[in-house]
């Protein structure tokens, strides 16, 4: 598996057009063409969707604060980093 950037990391943002199609491409996914792009409203659709889906899903997983989640990530990429050294 390719490690992915944090969006905090400057350089996991394309600077250009040609920069983010690149990046997509070596991604293995074909980059994202106006006619083939899906429409906004139709994004907000799926959206909605899986909001709806995933309602309480992360009280019942344990999320009760922003703090609980914040404490899991770092938890997380403490384990990850432990992993790689």
């Amino acid at each position: 598996m390719t490690e992915r950037p944090f969006p905090s990391d400057p350089e996991a943002f394309p600077e250009s057009e040609e920069d983010a199609k690149g990046m997509a491409s070596s991604a293995g996914r074909p980059p994202l063409e106006k006619e083939n792009a899906p429409s906004a409203d139709s994004l907000l659709r799926a959206l909605q969707e899986i909001q709806k889906e995933m309602e309480g899903a992360a009280q019942a997983a344990g999320f009760l604060t922003e703090e609980d989640v914040a404490e899991w990530v770092s938890s997380f990429r403490r384990e990850e980093s432990r992993k790689r050294s």
